[in-house]
């Protein structure tokens, strides 16, 4: 399975990513996809990933952004280099639990996407508690790839992730989850404000075809959908 994710040059908990990619790696081969600018800063910090360089993101969009990738990059990324198999969108701060089985996940990523919800946790890990409320790793087949529209959504910003999983699901691709605990994240204040929340709501609204629907609404009905076309393994 190939793993692809864009790893933030700077953390709000110091050394997380490095642990996180570390369990990622253990599992298989990660690629992250970067501006180049941002490239230089990692690398040497990373040496067991492979850094792509691209121009794809959204630095320009509102005030104070950094270089997040877009989504659509990051899938696409696997046709550009002509991979044909199953891969994993991950977020750079998602730590592989001792669970996390890539043959399970894979066969069911062959049939449709199976996306998973991250277990939160504090400082104790055992403690751990499934965390509904957010996706953080997508597994499908490049097969499913061209499934996508191309949209503005970007990791490191809101609502990609259950907006993608609609996409795949509106283009007639079965959805999966597996509620094992697979993947954990601990804890830390959110790094994006409520106005990039409206703005990200207001945009997926659009792209879904309800206008009117306000950010909660929004939301409140995709994983209403969600819940409705998804099948559940545990």
């Amino acid at each position: 399975m190939l793993f692809i994710t864009s790893i933030s040059p700077k953390h709000i908990l110091e050394g997380r990513q490095e642990h996180c990619v570390g369990t990622i790696l253990a599992k298989g081969e990660l690629h992250s996809l970067n501006h180049p600018s941002e490239i230089e800063i990692l690398k040497d910090l990373y040496p067991g990933v492979k850094f792509v360089p691209t121009y794809r993101t959204q630095k320009n969009l509102r005030e104070k952004y950094k270089h997040y990738v877009t989504v659509n990059a990051l899938c696409d990324h696997a046709l550009d280099i002509g991979y044909k198999g199953e891969i994993c969108i991950i977020n750079s701060d998602i730590e592989l639990g001792e669970k996390f089985d890539e043959t399970v996940l894979g066969a069911y990523a062959t049939k449709g996407l199976c996306y998973l919800h991250r277990y939160d946790y504090d400082d104790n890990i055992s403690r751990a508690q499934l965390y509904k409320a957010g996706i953080d790793a997508m597994c499908i087949h490049t097969s499913f790839i061209n499934c996508l529209p191309q949209t503005m959504h970007c990791l490191g910003q809101c609502y990609w992730d259950i907006i993608f999983p609609y996409f795949f699901w509106t283009g007639g691709v079965e959805l999966y989850t597996i509620q094992q605990s697979y993947i954990y994240h601990k804890k830390h204040h959110m790094q994006y404000s409520t106005k990039d929340w409206e703005f990200w709501g207001k945009h997926s609204a659009l792209v879904t075809g309800r206008e009117t629907h306000r950010p909660g609404e929004l939301s409140t009905w995709l994983y209403k959908l969600l819940d409705t076309a998804t099948k559940i393994i545990k």
